[in-house]
């Protein structure tokens, strides 16, 4: 059975993971969707695939350099058509002049041209190896690989 995941959320703060996939049934049944919420934290390796698109979103919605230097990206939202991908990153940037941040959403980017010949805009390269780590991620996330819990580690004589 393949895994497609279609949207991730991650609040640092209220510590909450959201995972959307489809269950992909080799056998030709109905695709299953499925929607994963934990407060089990994420491996690190989840977090930092997230917080390494901050330079993508400042690049792509053509921000200023360092505007998302203290952004937090709070989520992806994935598409796939004639298998290639396409995403949309969220981020939340503090503001000086208010208590709440403002969010970013990039427009929706494929990782290649629909069509051959095409010259529409893509996601940068470097951002589509990062959001198939990401990818990767929550996989393991689905999967049960998640930061121990610190009652689970201790130690009893």
């Amino acid at each position: 059975m393949e895994v497609r995941v279609s949207k991730v959320k991650y609040d640092h703060k209220a510590g909450s993971v959201q995972i959307e996939y489809d269950q992909i049934q080799s056998n030709g049944t109905d695709d299953i969707k499925v929607v994963l919420k934990s407060f089990d934290e994420p491996l690190q390796e989840f977090k930092d695939a997230l917080n390494k698109l901050a330079p993508f979103v400042e690049k792509i919605c053509q921000l200023p350099e360092g505007y998302c230097s203290q952004a937090e990206i709070r989520g992806v939202s994935f598409s796939n058509s004639n298998d290639i991908m396409g995403a949309v990153i969220t981020a939340l940037v503090p503001l000086d002049t208010a208590y709440s941040p403002v969010c970013i959403n990039t427009p929706h980017l494929p990782s290649g041209q629909y069509n051959e010949g095409g010259e529409a805009p893509e996601l940068p390269r470097e951002c589509v190896i990062i959001l198939n780590q990401l990818i990767e991620e929550c996989e393991k996330y689905i999967n049960g690989e998640r930061t121990p819990d610190n009652q689970t580690k201790l130690e009893l004589e």
